[in-house]
């Protein structure tokens, strides 16, 4: 089944912007977004569950859903608060520069404004872009302190509601949390450190994960490969690099999920290079 069939997937294709950085913003806004209309679209209760476990304020009706909020929320809500969601719970000091700070969304009722910053993958929490977050939050009567959570208790979370929805037979947040928890495991958002499975995963048809497995075995089952070639992981996610010992800053063969076909050759690589 391609992962494809996961409402919440998006596709890859070219971009314009080809820093290794890019991909990972690209799934971080899709991420947010995912993330948030499962909060809006599903049962009310469910929202003001997640507010409950998390030491939040819950609104009473249903609140308004912002995304990319770079601007003082104007509500006057009760309480404003930063909700944090990352990897890992550690929020890394930094310099303060007072700059103007973009979060990735926000969630706003007269009861609470919660504005929210996600990070995935390796990405980490900053103290100065909290507290940039903070400066929008000017016209709460009162300001909470930040609440950091990982994505394993977001996950946690989800889970255990699911099960109380199901009881209830509310068949559509079911069905979003099941999409989210899906989309979750296929981008491998709470994972610590990324495996080649979890690449082959990433290809959107059966046909070019068997490709990218093919190619990564015949690679790796050859004792010359083995000893003069390295498959490595990069930050960015989304692909397998192979990489010369003798050449380490250059690599002869990238195998990815974002572009078709599923790998992409160097210049120094010629294909008789493989028998």
């Amino acid at each position: 089944m391609s992962i494809y069939n996961n409402n919440f997937q998006y596709y890859r294709g070219q971009s314009r912007d080809k820093t290794d950085e890019a991909p990972t913003r690209q799934l971080e806004n899709n991420v947010t977004k995912a993330f948030l209309n499962v909060l809006e679209h599903a049962d009310l209760s469910l929202l003001q569950a997640f507010c409950g476990r998390f030491g939040l304020k819950a609104p009473s009706e249903q609140p308004e859903f912002r995304f990319q909020v770079g601007t003082g929320i104007q509500s006057g809500a009760e309480t404003g608060v930063v909700l944090a969601i990352a990897k890992a719970s550690t929020v890394y000091e930094d310099a303060e520069t007072g700059a103007r700070t973009i979060a990735d969304g926000a969630i706003c009722s007269p009861e609470a404004s919660i504005v929210i910053e996600i990070k995935i993958g390796n990405d980490s929490l900053y103290q100065s872009q909290l507290n940039g977050h903070q400066r929008l939050l000017v016209h709460a009567k009162r300001i909470q302190p930040c609440v950091i959570i990982t994505w394993e208790d977001v996950f946690e979370f989800l889970g255990a509601e699911r099960s109380r929805l199901v009881e209830r037979n509310d068949k559509l947040s079911c069905w979003l949390i099941q999409q989210f928890l899906e989309f979750g495991m296929n981008n491998c958002i709470a994972k610590d450190s990324l495996e080649f499975e979890d690449i082959f995963r990433l290809f959107p048809t059966e046909e070019e994960r068997n490709m990218a497995k093919e190619i990564h075995a015949y690679i790796m089952s050859h004792a010359e490969w083995r000893r003069s070639v390295t498959a490595s992981i990069p930050k960015r996610g989304d692909c397998i690099e192979y990489k010369r010992n003798d050449k380490p800053r250059s690599h002869f063969l990238t195998v990815s999920c974002q572009n078709s076909p599923s790998s992409k050759v160097g210049d120094e690589w010629q294909r008789s290079d493989l028998h």
